[in-house]
Order: C-alpha cells, then sequence, then structure tokens
C-alpha cells in the first residue's frame, strides 16, 4: 500500500518481524516509504538504532520517489524524535507551556505541552490540517499523559502518521 499500511498493521499485531520484512520489501520498489515504514516499526518495538539507520536510508533516497519531500522531512522528525526520546528526563523540564510542531500527513501538526511538577500535565494539539485523524488526537494525547513521554506510545491504527507527529512535537516542545 501507498504508506506501507499492512507492514503497520502487522507490526500492531505483535509481528514485528514481519512487518519489518515486508517494509523491506517494499523498500526494494519505494526506498522511502519503505525505509521509512521500517524506521517506524523498530522504533515502536524499542529498536532505536535500528530506526535510525532506516530514517537515515530514507534521507539518502535519491530524487524521483513520489512523496520524497513529504517522507524525507518526516524521516528527519523522527531521527530528532528517537534521539530526544531516550535523553528527555520529565522531571527535569521546568514548569511551563512549550510549543512545538512537526510535520504530519497533510502538513504541519502544532502541539502544545503544559509541564507542571515534574510531570505532563496536558498535551493539546492546537492547530493540523490533517483530514482523517480518526480517534489519534485524542487516543496519542491520553497515551503521552499516560506514560509520562513517548516511550511505548502506540500510534493510531489509521493515522499512524498524525500520531507520530503528535509524538514528534511533543518531544521537539519539551526538549526546548
Amino acid at each position: 500500500t501507498r504508506h506501507c499500511s499492512v507492514a503497520r498493521l502487522w507490526n500492531e499485531m505483535g509481528e514485528s518481524d514481519r512487518a519489518l520484512k515486508l517494509a523491506l520489501e517494499t523498500a526494494q520498489d519505494t526506498p522511502d516509504v519503505g525505509f521509512l515504514a521500517a524506521g517506524d516499526i523498530c522504533r515502536v518495538t524499542g529498536r532505536s538504532r535500528e530506526a535510525l539507520g532506516y530514517y537515515q536510508q530514507v534521507m539518502d533516497t535519491p530524487v524521483g520517489a513520489r512523496d520524497l519531500k513529504q517522507s524525507k522531512e518526516r524521516a528527519q522528525a523522527s531521527i530528532e524524535a528517537v534521539r530526544l526520546v531516550d535523553t528527555l528526563d520529565i522531571q527535569r523540564v521546568p514548569d511551563g507551556v512549550y510549543r512545538d510542531s512537526s510535520i504530519g500527513y497533510s502538513g504541519q501538526v502544532f502541539v502544545e505541552v503544559t509541564v507542571a511538577g515534574g510531570r505532563i500535565s496536558d498535551v493539546r494539539v492546537t492547530k493540523h490540517t490533517e483530514k482523517q485523524w480518526y480517534s489519534s488526537i485524542v487516543d496519542t494525547r491520553r497515551q503521552i499523559l499516560l506514560k509520562q513521554g513517548a516511550k511505548g506510545v502506540d500510534a493510531t491504527s489509521g493515522a499512524t502518521i498524525t500520531s507520530e507527529a503528535i509524538l514528534n512535537a511533543t518531544l521537539k516542545a519539551l526538549a526546548k
């Protein structure tokens, strides 16, 4: 499928090896799509180093792919987020409201993150142009609050790109 939806679904069902194999098969014909999905699969399963390698392969993809510009923007945002997620200590973030954005499916997704008393007290999507975000805005927010960060937050099926944009923007905001 255009954005490796089947591979992503296999991953959500706990079949990460099968999902990764399918993503890498896709990468043979459509490198940016396949490697982006492979990176996302590895990221969700806690294989950060592998995820960074796949995202870098997206960045190294030569011109010509259908959605290459968007894929490269998403890969760059994911590289930044993967690097941030391991270093983020929410208890060391000063109280305040932090804002940032990241690339979604249809454009930038803007978030506002409130930190109080060493905890994330609120995450709000303040602006977006996503058309099929389903429950990703509500669900991703809920998971970030529950887990107090991005580790272990699962993307919403059918709106994976929007979920990842919310996660990436949240991490970028907190890194400030």
